[in-house]
Order: C-alpha cells, then sequence, then structure tokens
C-alpha cells in the first residue's frame, strides 16, 4: 500500500512544477488512493462494496494504515524536495 503514494509522488516529481500546491495535493490524494487500491484489491469477505468497506475502515490491520501512511509522507516529500532544492 506504499506504490500508490511514492507513484503519485513520483509522477508529480517529473512535472518540476516550483508550486508547494502540488506536494500539498499529493498528500492529500495519496492515503485516498491508497484505501482505493486496498478496497479494489482487498475489499471484505462479507460484502465488497465500498460504501462497506468505508464503514468498516476501523477492521483493516494496523499494518495496513502503517503503509498508507508511509506513502502518504513519501507521496508528499518527493515532489516538496524538488521544490526546496
Amino acid at each position: 500500500m506504499i506504490l500508490p503514494g511514492v507513484l503519485l509522488g513520483l509522477g508529480a516529481k517529473f512535472g518540476k512544477s516550483p508550486l508547494l500546491a502540488i506536494p500539498i495535493a499529493c498528500g492529500i490524494g495519496a492515503p485516498l488512493l491508497g484505501l482505493f487500491c486496498e478496497w479494489k484489491h482487498f475489499p471484505f469477505k462479507v460484502d465488497a462494496s465500498l460504501s462497506y468497506f468505508l464503514k468498516h475502515l476501523h477492521q483493516l490491520r494496523p499494518i495496513t494504515f502503517i503503509m498508507i501512511a508511509a506513502g502518504t509522507f513519501l507521496g508528499f516529500w518527493i515532489p516538496f524536495r524538488q521544490i526546496r532544492d
């Protein structure tokens, strides 16, 4: 679940925009993309709908949240690092 956020950040980095809004948008989009990928590839067996998944987020394993958080950090940091340099 790290990969969606990292790929989002890498895509923004190759855009080479000096705006701070780009890393912020990636930092917001990365966890949403991570959760979407988790739902799409590993839905709950009881009900595979998105609404059921969102209502039962608290039942996901802690490692899933750790990986999504790491992807969010890297999704923000990769394009932000370009602005700092």
